[in-house]
């Protein structure tokens, strides 16, 4: 079973390399339901701005939305 720690990586590889735009939404997604920390906020800010697929950029802004919910501004606001 993979650690939280691998998870977290394993879906931030997904969202900044996979081909399909439904992987990465994905991936997003699950970010925000894993958290990561600083990893993952990092990647979701990357997509918002960065990925040319609305869909992707709109899962990107909604997992942030969720990981600062959590209270975890301070990590976004840092990047």
């Amino acid at each position: 079973m993979a650690t939280h720690a691998e998870l977290v990586a394993e879906l931030v590889q997904v969202l900044r390399t996979d081909g399909t735009s439904e992987a990465r939404a994905g991936a997003a997604t699950g970010l925000g339901a894993a958290g990561g920390g600083a990893q993952a906020l990092a990647a979701l800010r990357y997509a918002m701005m960065s990925d040319g697929t609305a869909v992707v950029r709109a899962a990107a802004a909604a997992a942030v939305g969720v990981i600062i919910g959590r209270g975890n501004l301070q990590d976004f606001m840092s990047l």
